[in-house]
């Protein structure tokens, strides 16, 4: 009965359909997404209390009110969405049991050279059904992702030109409530509305639709548009559309020319745009010249800025550029981008560089799709010669004084002050014959301004004894280039350093290998004059071995010391040496110090884990299987440091265990694991310690396995039926048991109408590991009955059974005295019937008949529910009454 309605509501949907939204035409969408959810009719989704979110979109967006499902169940109705036809009715389809090649919107995507991508939310319930794309053979398999791909995708703005995406079995609302599906809606698809594909001036599509109701409204769902697009904010459509229209309306948003199956022929709801609009733009310029009066050459002006307003349509710039004869003097920047929109403005901000003095000119072309093209803006500026600069030196020499051979001097600043225009450095440099004994810093840069000043700073280190002159020379463009200012100094012999070390040797003794000992001090003392270092290294034949830092530096002034800090890390066992040496201009340079140790060999922890592995067998999912042991027994002879203890998969620790962070050798811990699927199926962990010992890290697999089981409606069956008051209504469910479960369900139903009793049978059911079985649900209603009040009242009270047979016999003394006196009959008729009266009042109460009540016609919904243990599974069913 349900497959014909839905049949039929197809083609008066084609019928209906065919009529509406063909008035304008659809604009282009560069980015397509559609979200199916589940199983709710058109009045428990708008303004439901349960979807703030989805009715928040509502009321921006647009809403399809006469929106209806094509069929039961949700396969056929994901087939007419993305192939225009309802290719099967039979949910327990898979890719692998039910494969088809018919023309599909990915195929004609890709047809086209655009792009798709299928982004199911594989964690969780995964419903393969709601899934349709894995179904296709003829598209290309390497778009099938999953959900985090396309948060990924959404976050590098790489969205393809169509998303499908399929949430869990929980998240679309098809085994959880509606609440559930909205957070999911607000913390997954909230961040794409507010992207830049659904912003003014995006090109962003997104259908959010019901696959069908839950059999209480025709199969009218909601369907909420979203776009930038939109006509108008809370726009409604009355117009009737089914599924092919939304297939219609993807195809046609994407530009695609063939559209499949019922898809050809359905409306586009082009109504829920604006329409497109084929008028010619206009544009206009805030300025038609631009002057920028006397500039000097080589300088740059001051930006000046023209408005670009447009209207009637939207403005494509094809080029926007500065021409004529003295074009390279001008520049331009701006914001317009190829294209600006109907009713916007942009700016265009340029500037003036003049290249040579005199009267300037160019034009700013805009070259563009509006009247009038191209339009222009003329420009025009004087270059003109700059005020020449004078520059000064102070002071205008420096002398050093005496400086020890190879020793810097404190640095002396000369000052260059600015006046007139600026200054354009080309040279700054220090010449004459020992230019080489001077440096200089400064931070004059090429160029210093008009009124400003910069600092030079130089230095003397004589590279020889005796008189050392140089000269400072600035080449610049003021008069009297180039500024220079004498340099002078001399070089002096210094006293010869000496330099001692203490203590001379250094003994590390015993030290295992790999590890580091304690530093050791050796003290640098300097007399005479300053110690210049040229070299402080470890060296000999176990040099590699020994380290050293030191605060020395490469000078160490007379009287002074220093410290050098050495360590010792043996890279293998037995003795070890090496030379600390520094090289110097002391004399006896280089000094040294002998360097020892011995390597030994280190205890090293180890360990081992029992069991190897944990095996926890089959347990209920969402239940916690009892806690095994883990020991870790330390096997070596020196601590085990364990940096790090973790548990993966669906197992956990219990408590804190007795494993901290070391484990003396020959020590034992313990770690408590239990076991806890999520779903159905084997699972695997492991349990990781990653520690000090050899092998680190180390692992424990762990194993268990997730049982189930499901009732459901089997195939070919119905959840929906419809019964006379009085008459029976029956169901059958199948239970099955998944991957190894075994156990008893007892089963229940709740929900029946007024008068009527719900019932299944068997009362429960034991599984066991892939049994099926069935059971049988039995409605049963009340009609219209009429019963005698003997019926409804209590039996009669001892006190009236004690006058009864006082009645009877009055009734036979009546008979008999009727008999005696036939004269007398109609007395004597009296008086039996009399006596019957009394007796039938007497039986049948003080009232008359009574009708019980029938069970009121109506669509009712019962829920029958297994439960074994911790696990529960119900199944919905529905039920329609008629008078």
């Amino acid at each position: 009965m349900k497959s014909w309605c839905g049949l039929f509501l197809l083609s008066s949907g084609l019928l209906i359909s065919a009529s509406v939204g063909r008035g304008q035409t659809l604009p282009a969408f560069g980015h397509v997404v559609i979200v199916p959810l589940e199983n709710n009719a058109y009045s428990s989704v708008v303004s439901s209390p349960s979807m703030p979110y989805l009715n928040s979109l509502i009321s921006q967006y647009g809403l399809a009110t006469q929106y209806f499902a094509n069929t039961h169940p949700s396969i056929g109705n994901y087939f007419m969405l993305t192939t225009g036809q309802i290719l099967t009715n039979d949910d327990s389809q898979t890719p692998s049991s039910f494969p088809v090649s018919v023309d599909n919107i990915a195929h004609q995507i890709e047809v086209a050279g655009k792009t798709w991508r299928d982004y199911p939310e594989t964690s969780g319930s995964y419903i393969v059904r709601h899934d349709p794309l894995q179904y296709f053979t003829n598209i290309n398999s390497a778009w099938l992702m999953d959900f985090n791909q396309f948060k990924i995708d959404l976050a590098n703005h790489a969205l393809p030109n169509f998303s499908f995406i399929t949430p869990n079995g929980c998240n679309d609302a098809h085994d959880c409530g509606l609440d559930v599906a909205d957070s999911w809606l607000q913390t997954n698809i909230d961040p794409l509305v507010k992207s830049t594909y659904f912003q003014p001036g995006g090109d962003g599509l997104l259908i959010i639709v019901f696959d069908e109701d839950d059999g209480s409204e025709n199969n009218r769902v909601a369907c909420v548009i979203i776009s930038p697009l939109i006509v108008s904010a809370g726009f409604q459509s009355s117009n009737t559309y089914h599924h092919e229209n939304t297939l219609r309306l993807m195809a046609g948003a994407l530009g695609l020319t063939t559209f499949p199956g019922a898809a050809a022929s359905a409306a586009t709801m082009s109504e829920f745009f604006h329409a497109v609009s084929t008028a010619t733009p206009t544009a206009s310029l805030s300025l038609t010249s631009l002057s920028f009066g006397n500039q000097n050459v080589g300088t740059t002006s001051a930006a000046q800025a023209v408005t670009l307003s447009v209207a009637g349509a939207a403005l494509t710039i094809s080029s926007l550029a500065i021409t004529a004869a003295n074009s390279g003097d001008f520049a331009q920047t701006n914001n317009c981008g190829s294209s600006v929109a109907a009713g916007a403005t942009c700016k265009i901000s340029l500037t003036f560089t003049p290249s040579a003095s005199g009267s300037r000119s160019a034009t700013l072309s805009i070259t563009d799709n509006a009247s009038g093209s191209p339009q222009t803006v003329g420009l025009s500026g004087t270059g003109t010669t700059a005020t020449a600069p004078t520059a000064s030196l102070s002071p205008t020499s420096l002398s050093f004084g005496n400086q020890n051979v190879g020793s810097t001097s404190t640095a002396q600043a000369v000052t260059l002050s600015v006046a007139g225009a600026a200054l354009t450095i080309s040279s700054l440099a220090i010449t004459g014959a020992n230019s080489g004994d001077f440096a200089q810093t400064n931070n004059c840069g090429s160029s210093v301004a008009a009124g400003a000043t910069c600092k030079i700073n130089l230095t003397f280190t004589p590279s020889a004894s005796g008189s050392r002159s140089a000269t400072l020379s600035i080449t610049d463009n003021a008069s009297g280039s180039p500024q220079t200012v004498g340099l002078s100094g001399t070089g002096a012999t210094a006293a010869t350093p000496t330099a001692s070390l203490s203590p001379t040797s250094l003994s590390f003794g015993n030290q295992n290998v790999g590890s580091t000992s304690a530093a050791q001090a050796v003290t640098l003392s300097v007399a005479g004059a300053a110690l210049t270092i040229s070299s402080l290294a470890i060296t000999g034949a176990n040099s590699g071995d020994f380290a050293q830092t030191n605060n020395c530096g490469s000078s160490v002034a007379a009287g002074a010391t220093c410290k050098i800090s050495v360590a010792f890390t043996p890279s293998a066992s037995g003795s070890r040496s090496a030379t600390l040496s520094i090289t110097d201009n002391a004399s006896g340079t280089p000094q040294t110090v002998g360097l020892s140790g011995t390597g030994t060999t280190a205890s090293t922890p180890a360990v081992s884990l029992s069991p190897a592995s944990l095996s926890f067998g089959n347990q209920d999912v969402r239940t916690t299987s009892a806690a095994q042991l883990i020991t870790l027994t330390n096997s070596g002879n020196a601590s085990l440091t364990i940096s790090s203890l973790t548990i993966s998969g669906d197992f956990a620790f219990v408590g804190t265990g007795t494993c901290g962070s070391t484990v003396a050798a020959g020590a034992n811990c313990t770690m408590s694991v239990d076991f806890a699927p999520k779903a159905a199926g084997p699972g695997k962990g492991a349990v990781t310690i990653t520690d000090n010992a050899s092998g680190s890290p180390h692992t424990v697999p762990l194993a268990g396995n997730g049982v189930d089981f499901s009732i459901s409606v089997p195939s070919g069956s119905s959840t929906l039926t419809s019964v006379v008051a009085g008459q029976t209504a029956s169901y059958t469910l199948s239970l099955q048991a998944i991957d190894g479960f075994s156990g008893t369900v007892a089963l229940a139903c709740v929900g029946a109408p007024q008068g009527a009793t719900c019932s299944v049978s068997p009362g429960s059911a034991a599984l066991s590991s892939s049994t099926q079985m069935s059971a049988k649900v039995a409605v049963a209603t009340a009609g219209q009955a009429i019963v005698p009040p003997a019926l409804l009242l209590a039996p009669p009270s001892v006190g009236g059974a004690m006058w009864m047979p006082g009645l009877l016999c009055l009734l036979a003394l009546g008979i008999w005295a009727r008999a005696r006196l036939q004269g007398r009959s109609r007395v004597s008729w009296g008086f039996v019937a009399a006596l019957l009266s009394v007796l039938l009042w007497s039986s049948c109460g003080a009232g008359g008949f009574q009708a019980l009540p029938r069970t009121p016609a109506g669509s009712y919904t019962m829920t029958v529910t297994g439960t074994s243990g911790a696990l529960t599974h119900s199944v919905k069913l529905g039920l329609t009454v008629n008078q």
